[in-house]
C-alpha cells in the first residue's frame, strides 16, 4: 500500500468509529454533540430542536455517481445549515423537515441522467 492509500484508509477507519459511536448516543438518546461531517459520511445526525424531531439521516445506495453527487450537496446544506453563522435562523428548521425526504427518495430511485 501506498502512503496516501494507508492515509486515506486510516482516515475513513476514523470516521466510521465516528459515526458508530454518535449512532449508539443518539439512539439511547445521550446527549451529543452536533459536528460537521465529511463528505464521505454516511449518515447525519439531525439534532432536534423546538419545532423537529432528532433523527438520522442515512444513505444506503451509492450505486450511482449523480446520487453520490446529491448526498454530498445535502452533506454541504447540512453544515452550512448547522454551522455557517451566515445560515439564516430557519435554516436548520427546513433542513430538518426536508433533507430526509430527499435522501429517502435517492435510496430507492434509479436516476437516469
Amino acid at each position: 500500500m501506498h502512503r496516501n492509500e494507508r492515509e486515506r484508509v486510516r482516515d475513513s477507519r476514523k470516521n466510521i468509529d465516528i459515526e458508530i459511536s454518535l449512532s449508539n448516543d443518539f439512539s439511547r438518546n445521550k446527549l451529543n454533540i452536533t459536528l460537521k461531517q465529511p463528505f464521505n459520511s454516511t449518515s447525519l445526525f439531525v439534532p432536534g430542536g423546538e419545532n423537529y424531531a432528532k433523527h438520522v439521516i442515512t444513505m444506503a445506495d451509492w450505486s450511482q455517481s449523480d446520487k453520490i453527487v446529491l448526498y454530498k450537496a445535502m452533506i454541504a446544506a447540512y453544515n452550512y445549515a448547522f454551522f455557517d453563522k451566515e445560515a439564516s435562523i430557519s435554516a436548520k428548521e427546513v433542513f430538518s423537515k426536508s433533507a430526509r425526504f430527499l435522501v429517502e427518495w435517492l435510496n430507492v430511485t434509479h436516476i437516469e441522467n
